[in-house]
C-alpha cells in the first residue's frame, strides 16, 4: 500500500496531499464495497445509496462484510432470503 500511496501522490503538491493514514481508511472502506459488489452485483451499491447506508458499511468491523457477500453470492437453501437492509440492522445491533 506504502508503493500505491507514494505513486500516486509523489507529484501532489503538499496541501493537497492526504495523510498515509487517511488513504488507508479510503482502500478500507472501498474494499468493505467492492467485496459487497462482487458477492452480488453493482447493483448492491446503488442500493446501499439508495437506502443511505453507506455510513453502516463503512464502519462494519472484522469480516462482516465478507460474510454478507457471501450470503448475496450464496444465500442459504430452504430459507427467505435476508434483504440487505436487515443484515446492515443485524450488524448494528451486534457491534453499535
Amino acid at each position: 500500500m506504502k508503493g500505491i500511496y507514494e505513486d500516486e501522490f509523489r507529484n501532489c503538491p503538499a496541501e493537497t496531499r492526504v495523510a498515509y493514514r487517511t488513504f488507508l481508511e479510503w482502500h478500507a472502506s472501498g474494499s468493505k464495497f467492492i467485496a459487497i459488489a462482487c458477492g452480488g452485483s453493482v447493483y448492491a451499491l446503488v442500493l446501499i445509496a439508495g437506502l443511505g447506508l453507506r455510513v453502516s458499511i463503512s464502519s462494519m468491523v472484522g469480516t462482516t462484510h465478507l460474510h454478507l457477500a457471501d450470503m448475496l453470492r450464496s444465500p442459504p437453501k430452504g430459507k427467505q432470503p435476508l434483504s440487505l437492509n436487515s443484515e446492515i440492522n443485524i450488524h448494528e445491533r451486534r457491534f453499535p
